[in-house]
């Protein structure tokens, strides 16, 4: 079978939910059983056929190719916007409290969660008077200039508390890397 995109996978199952189709009926139109659709809903590739996958597609009015070529061009960077999360790096500029995100190549069509705290990522300015997609590996907007993460705690001692962060973020990281 020709291994695809898992994107594809993803697109199948948001059309068959958005067309009000359950796993077991269209398991028997096609003629497989509902564990197969969904495992391969889950991104198991070796699911199904490349013969009912291709039947699914056409059930759903999914052009497989279309979806390989779109998931080529919507990655996007997330980032978390936790200000407490180990993916934030902490530093203090001029008195002001600042993170550099750990920015990550995910699509943006889908929701996807930081690997540390579990946070829905971001690909957006949080300003929501600019929403301007996230283009570089800075810690702020290119478009408005506001910081991608913001901290809206009280902390009175920032130097101290973002010393504080960094140690345990390195004490995180030394844990994940044993």
């Amino acid at each position: 079978m020709k291994r695809r995109n898992p994107t594809i996978y993803k697109a199948l199952k948001r059309r068959r939910k958005s067309e009000g189709i359950t796993q077991l009926a269209l398991a028997k139109e096609i003629g497989c059983k509902q564990s197969a659709i969904s495992m391969m809903e889950a991104g198991n590739l070796d699911a199904l056929s490349e013969d009912k996958l291709q039947k699914i597609a056409e059930k759903l009015g999914v052009e497989l190719d279309s979806v390989t070529q779109k998931s080529k061009i919507s990655l996007v960077n997330k980032y978390c916007p936790n200000h407490d999360c180990p993916s934030n790096i902490p530093y203090v500029v001029a008195g002001d409290l600042c993170f550099m995100p750990k920015f990550v190549n995910e699509m943006a069509e889908t929701s996807s969660r930081c690997e540390f705290c579990g946070e829905i990522l971001q690909h957006e300015c949080s300003n929501e008077e600019c929403n301007a997609i996230v283009s570089g590996k800075s810690s702020c907007c290119n478009v408005c200039g506001d910081p991608y993460v913001e901290c809206h705690a009280d902390i009175v001692d920032k130097v101290t508390w973002a010393d504080g962060q960094r140690e345990r973020i390195e004490q995180i990281r030394v844990l994940i890397d044993s």
